[in-house]
C-alpha cells in the first residue's frame, strides 16, 4: 500500500514583478480571439426575424 499524500503541499508562484506582463498577455489573447470570432461569424437571422450581421460587412 502506497504512503498517504503529504498533509501540506509546496506551491510555487509567479513573482509579482511578472504578473502585469502575464495579465496583459492574457487580455490581448482574449481580445484577439473575440475580434477574430466576430470577424469570421456569418450574418445570421434568428428568432423573431432578428438579424445579426457579420463584422466583415462593416470592414
Amino acid at each position: 500500500m502506497p504512503p498517504p499524500p503529504p498533509l501540506v503541499a509546496e506551491v510555487k508562484t509567479l513573482s509579482e514583478a511578472y504578473l502585469d506582463d502575464a495579465f496583459e498577455a492574457t487580455v490581448e489573447a482574449v481580445e484577439e480571439a473575440v475580434i477574430s470570432s466576430m470577424y469570421h461569424a456569418k450574418t445570421t437571422t434568428g428568432r423573431n426575424g432578428l438579424t445579426v450581421h457579420s463584422l466583415k460587412e462593416f470592414l
